[in-house]
């Protein structure tokens, strides 16, 4: 069992690091202006300042209200397909479909902080009945339990997909993902120490 301990330890020890460290870069560190930023439209330049997902709703609103008033005057425009719209129904048609896809993204985001903090909390209930099992006669079943405690963890706080749009809830989410990571790694040191001292 000692071996088998060592060589998963190394594994989640391993892999919890390396995406704690990313965590932290992609929040903190990485670049996120462009030289093409200056050729933003005034939308993209919106979405990318709202700061909650009630301000986008509200863009969302008046964008398609502007839609809607565009097709009720030009019916003629409204009917054409997709790749022939030009001028300033391709302009009002396409600051609604950024706003959409924004709001797409942050529910996305906000959904992946409940899934979050859901399989990292399982994983912390596997934890505690694994550490409770190794103490006992049971401690294969224990060591299982103790497994998948760090799998789920390690699967809870892994890398995201980077946002397109706005930032503040992608933001969270990396927040949420760097903190979790670095307490499971207390939580895998703690298993191993305490390992150690139950073999002496």
């Amino acid at each position: 069992m000692k071996t088998l301990r060592t060589t998963l330890f190394v594994i989640a020890f391993v892999i919890l690091a390396s995406q704690t460290f990313r965590h932290a870069y992609v929040r903190w560190m990485e670049p996120r202006t462009s030289v093409l930023d200056k050729y933003n439209t005034s939308t993209e330049k919106q979405i990318l300042l709202a700061k909650s997902l009630d301000e986008l709703v509200a863009l969302f609103d008046a964008a398609h209200s502007k839609v809607q008033e565009y097709e009720k005057s030009h019916p003629e425009e409204a009917d054409k397909q997709a790749y022939q719209r030009s001028g300033p129904y391709a302009q009002l048609t396409g600051d609604e479909v950024a706003l959409r896809n924004s709001i797409t993204e942050w529910e996305r985001k906000s959904k992946e902080i409940r899934e979050l903090w859901h399989f990292w909390i399982a994983g912390i209930i596997a934890f505690a009945l694994g550490s409770f099992l190794v103490l006992t006669k049971e401690r294969w079943i224990g060591m299982a339990l103790l497994i998948l405690a760090f799998t789920e963890m390690i699967y809870a706080t892994s890398p995201s997909f980077r946002s397109m749009g706005s930032q503040p809830e992608f933001d969270r989410l990396l927040v949420h993902k760097f903190v979790l990571s670095v307490v499971s790694l207390g939580f895998l040191l703690i298993a191993w120490f305490s390992g150690r001292r139950t073999e002496t």
